[in-house]
């Protein structure tokens, strides 16, 4: 895509020479209009923004940090084991089960 945005005025010019061959009868005419598209040519270029570095940058102060002596702590999650997993579960369930046990005590009464 960006070679045919770059080829676009080559193209155009092209196309601008083949109408000035079949339209223009006299040969100083023709080269006339041919340095007219020449001269078209040169200005777009001159007057496109150029990508290469226009001077130099200085290197930005970065703030300096102080070091802290913090002690690493192991904050990820361990897995759990079998009994502290099974034990989790069984009060889980058992809180389950109490609670529908009330909501039935409560029904009857």
């Amino acid at each position: 895509m960006v070679f045919l945005i770059n080829i676009l005025p080559f193209l155009i010019v092209l196309v601008f020479g083949l109408a000035i061959v079949y339209a223009v009868p006299s040969k100083v005419g023709k080269v006339i209009m041919g340095a007219i598209g020449v001269l078209m040519l040169v200005v777009y270029f001159q007057i496109q923004p150029s990508y290469m570095p226009k001077g130099t940058v200085k290197p930005m102060q970065v703030q300096q940090f102080e070091k802290l002596d913090i002690p690493m702590v192991d904050r990820s999650l361990k897995p759990m084991s079998d009994e502290q997993r099974d034990a989790q579960r069984n009060k889980a369930l058992q809180e389950i089960d109490n609670s529908i046990n009330d909501k039935i005590k409560l029904n009857k009464e």
